[in-house]
């Protein structure tokens, strides 16, 4: 997927629309989210429409649409093996998208798994591509400020892809490393950063700079994947890595990870009879050191009972003290919430805790 989405957009630069919507709605039958890019196809396409007619006489929608109609039903036919997987699915299951039909869209935690996409430490853009993730917005940014029609419809094809699928609610399943949906989504940056940095960008020693950072943004990717693979963290996704575990033990209150990630990733897996998003649990989930099982961070619901809650963890007064204040003051203002302990804080596990049952 990633290589027919970064051919579409190798021909989108080159104005070649028609096979940059056939590769697009090729890749559309695999995932339907994709499409998404191909939307943003469709509105530089009439873009540039646009501006070609512009220079004639009696311009106006309809007369575009009229003197370019050919044109027009040839591009939007290169669209249509998108619509091969929905008909097999409705002729072979009499479902047109199967995702949907078993319920894995989800809205309720829309925000959330997208800010998880674009920022988590496991599965993010941003721990994978820092660099060229901040060029990418900055360049958007600009080129939106000197009304550059390509910075729309990158960021309008880029955004509405990660919203449509931070629709499904297994974010965090069958990955190694990054997201898989973001792998096929990182084109969408690269290609705009690297071919339209010196058309937003006039001054020479600005796009030396751009370049050279593209550059050593490359170099990071590569030794962070080194370390990541070398950690065994591209063998599943059930393990937290090396930057997150980092962040917990030592600032646990600076990432606070959507829950159904810390749940799979502390427990290091999960079991599908847990899969319901109805139930509260009585017991928190805990996430420990690996090595002298100092609790860093907990999740837990506002209706557990404090007194059994303390008995779950040994510390010495002053420590108890924290949990219980924390645990209070959060209560009050969330269902659902996070207990984070600084080094400063010595609080032990009492016994193994795997629960699943909160609320996803």
């Amino acid at each position: 997927m990633c290589s027919l989405v970064s051919m579409s957009l190798v021909f989108l630069h080159n104005k070649n629309y028609r096979l940059s919507a056939l590769l697009i709605s090729i890749v559309g039958t695999l995932n339907a989210t994709i499409m998404s890019m191909g939307f943003a196809v469709i509105i530089d396409f009439f873009i540039e429409l646009y501006k070609k007619e512009s220079n004639k006489n009696n311009v106006n929608i309809f007369n575009i649409f009229i003197r370019n109609i050919k044109d027009i039903l040839i591009f939007g036919s290169c669209f249509l093996p998108f619509f091969i997987t929905f008909i097999s699915n409705y002729i072979h299951f009499g479902i047109i998208n199967k995702q949907m039909a078993v319920g894995f869209q989800d809205t309720k935690f829309l925000l959330q798994r997208f800010i998880s996409y674009l920022f988590d430490l496991n599965l993010g853009f941003f721990p994978y591509i820092p660099i060229l993730f901040i060029i990418f917005i900055f360049l958007v940014l600009y080129g939106i400020k000197k009304l550059y029609s390509k910075s729309f419809v990158y960021i309008i094809g880029f955004i509405l892809t990660v919203l449509t699928y931070s629709i499904m609610s297994h974010i965090n399943c069958g990955i190694s490393g990054i997201a898989r949906y973001n792998s096929w989504t990182i084109p969408i940056i690269f290609f705009y950063v690297s071919l339209y940095y010196d058309y937003i960008i006039l001054r020479v020693w600005v796009r030396k700079i751009i370049f050279a950072l593209i550059l050593v943004s490359s170099l990071y990717t590569m030794l962070y994947l080194c370390l990541l693979k070398k950690g065994g963290c591209l063998r599943t996704h059930f393990d937290w890595t090396p930057v997150a575990k980092k962040v917990m033990h030592y600032a646990p209150e600076l990432y606070n990870p959507f829950r159904i990630i810390f749940i799979f990733r502390t427990l290091h897996g999960y079991d599908n009879k847990y899969w319901n998003k109805d139930q509260i649990t009585k017991s928190p989930v805990v996430y420990k050191e690996d090595d002298s099982a100092l609790v860093r961070k907990i999740l837990v619901t506002n209706n557990v009972d404090i007194h059994q809650f303390k008995k779950k963890f040994l510390g010495n007064k002053n420590s108890m003290n924290f949990l219980v204040n924390q645990f209070n003051n959060k209560k009050l203002h969330k269902s659902i919430f996070y207990l984070n302990f600084p080094r400063s804080i010595k609080i032990y596990c009492n016994s193994p805790i795997y629960y699943l049952d909160l609320l996803l």
